[in-house]
């Protein structure tokens, strides 16, 4: 199984610094996430997300995952680091608009 490291934000602004040993200000996203999805991103097993790109997602950028059943926040969540997004992929069935972002 896959060992996920999760951050709160503090700690990941301090471990995550530039050449000149300053903190990369990156964007957090806050985002819901259906319990039966965030739990396999938990486990290890999900290491993607589809979303649409409405917050102008970048890699480096960081996601706080709350689950959520039936929309309602279930109370945990967990930081992830986007590291790839695949976007204008329209012609492989990926709609306009979305992205599919690698997360770790």
């Amino acid at each position: 199984m896959k060992q996920i490291t999760l951050y709160t934000i503090q700690e990941w602004r301090k471990t995550h610094k530039n050449d000149l040993n300053e903190p990369i200000m990156k964007k957090n996203h806050d985002l819901k996430c259906e319990a039966e999805y965030y739990d396999k991103v938990a486990s290890g097993e999900k290491t993607f997300e589809i979303r649409f790109n409405d917050r102008n997602f970048k890699v480096g950028d960081t996601i706080t995952l709350h689950r959520s059943m039936s929309g309602v926040y279930a109370g945990q969540s967990l930081i992830v680091e986007i590291t790839y997004i695949l976007k204008d992929a329209e012609k492989y069935g990926l709609k306009e608009g979305f992205v599919i972002l690698s997360i770790k």
